[in-house]
């Protein structure tokens, strides 16, 4: 059975026609683009000895720290599964047949013993649909507090119902001093963001296709990683305005929020988005794909 990548970014296969997410949605050209995803050979030097540690353990050889990825021993090229969708990044004319970008996995919760709180159904019920806004983990902690105010307030400048998950400590949870605002820890998106009117996160790439396949306007405030990139592509597609960086968060948050709520074309474009993503079969895509790699042996 061959080895397959996997990952929910573009980040293994060069292309010439965008940069490597990390560097957020920029573009260097068709050569610099290309020449930016060098940078995942990095993934082995980092990981290299955990890796080296599995193989070991099922009877092969090392790999060097700085390998290509995307090559076999013997030379042939390494598959690798992209789940997301071509709505949402185009398939590049000059991806090999080796990357397989075949929609979205989505795994739905609707049998695995979730039932939202009687706080929240009773919330969604009382009124216009709000505005979800959270961060799961992002922040860590730091700035928690501040966050919260700030959300708080601009909540009220605008007039919006929200519901506010405060995640892993990306918001100081507390009541909110009102009923126009619920304050959480979480629910599951599938269920949550299909009933909210507009989402505000940290535009992770599992909460980005959450909104965009609920067909949702979305603000992404990226903290790191691929978020900026994600953020980029939310814009780059009408679905939302500009991503607001975490470190701008305190000065820009509340007249972003008002471009996200008040801008018609976000919420129909979304929801044009949303309906071409629900579309897809990217669970059913992927085994076809891992089907047909395993009929060729490599």
């Amino acid at each position: 059975m061959p080895g397959v990548l996997s990952l929910p970014l573009p980040f293994f296969t060069p292309t010439r026609a965008h940069a490597m997410p990390f560097f957020g949605g920029a573009s260097f050209g068709a050569l610099g683009n290309r020449a930016s995803y060098g940078l995942r050979r990095m993934s082995g030097a980092m990981y290299g000895g955990m890796i080296n540690d599995f193989r070991r353990g099922i009877g092969l050889g090392r790999i060097r720290r700085l390998t290509d990825p995307l090559r076999n021993p013997d030379g042939s090229p390494v598959h690798v599964l992209y789940p997301y969708s071509r709505h949402v990044v185009p398939v590049p004319d000059d991806y090999p047949p080796s990357a397989h970008v075949t929609g979205y996995w989505f795994l739905d919760h609707s049998d695995d013993g979730w039932d939202p709180p009687a706080q929240l159904v009773d919330f969604l019920a009382a009124g216009e649909p709000p505005v979800y806004i959270g961060f799961g983990s992002m922040g860590f902690g730091k700035g928690a507090d501040e966050r919260r105010e700030i959300i708080l307030a601009a909540l009220r400048a605008h007039g919006l119902r929200g519901i506010v998950a405060t995640g892993w400590g990306g918001i100081a949870p507390g009541e909110s001093g009102t009923d126009d605002v619920l304050v959480l820890e979480g629910a599951p998106h599938e269920w949550l963001f299909p009933r909210v009117a507009a989402v505000v996160h940290h535009g992770g790439a599992g909460s980005t296709a959450a909104g965009i396949r609920a067909g949702r306007p979305t603000l992404v405030v990226p903290f790191l990683a691929d978020q900026p990139f994600w953020g980029a592509r939310v814009h780059a597609l009408g679905v939302g305005p500009a991503p607001l960086p975490a470190r701008r968060f305190h000065t820009g948050f509340t007249d972003r929020l008002g471009d996200l709520v008040h801008t018609g074309s976000y919420a129909s474009r979304a929801n044009e988005l949303g309906a071409a993503v629900r579309a897809e079969n990217g669970l059913a895509a992927g085994v076809l794909a891992l089907e047909q790699i395993t009929r060729d042996g490599r």
